[in-house]
C-alpha cells in the first residue's frame, strides 16, 4: 500500500490477523514531516512486531516502510525503513 500523507493524517487499520494467515502487507509511506503522521493500527487484541508488540506504530518520518506477516494470531515485522514507534 502506497500512502500519502502530505494532506492529513492518515490511519491504515489491518484486519484481523486470524483472518489473513500468512498474508504480507508491505507499507510504503509519504508524509509531510513534522505536521503528519501514518499510523498502522492492529485489529481488537493484535499485535504489531511479536507478542510483546504495540497495538499502533506510527511514523512521521519522510519517507518510511514497513513489511508485516500475519502469523494467523498476530503480525511480525518482516523489514523496516525510516522511523516507526
Amino acid at each position: 500500500y502506497g500512502i500519502d500523507a502530505h494532506s492529513a493524517n492518515v490511519t491504515l487499520t489491518l484486519p484481523d490477523a486470524a483472518t489473513v494467515a500468512g498474508r504480507i502487507y508491505k507499507i510504503a509511506t509519504n508524509v509531510d514531516p513534522g505536521s503528519n503522521y501514518v499510523k498502522v493500527t492492529a485489529t481488537g487484541g493484535d499485535k504489531l512486531g511479536g507478542a510483546g508488540g504495540a497495538t499502533t506504530l506510527m511514523t512521521t518520518s519522510g519517507a518510511a516502510g514497513i513489511s508485516l506477516i500475519s502469523d494467523g494470531t498476530l503480525y511480525l515485522i518482516d523489514g523496516s525503513y525510516g522511523s516507526w514507534s
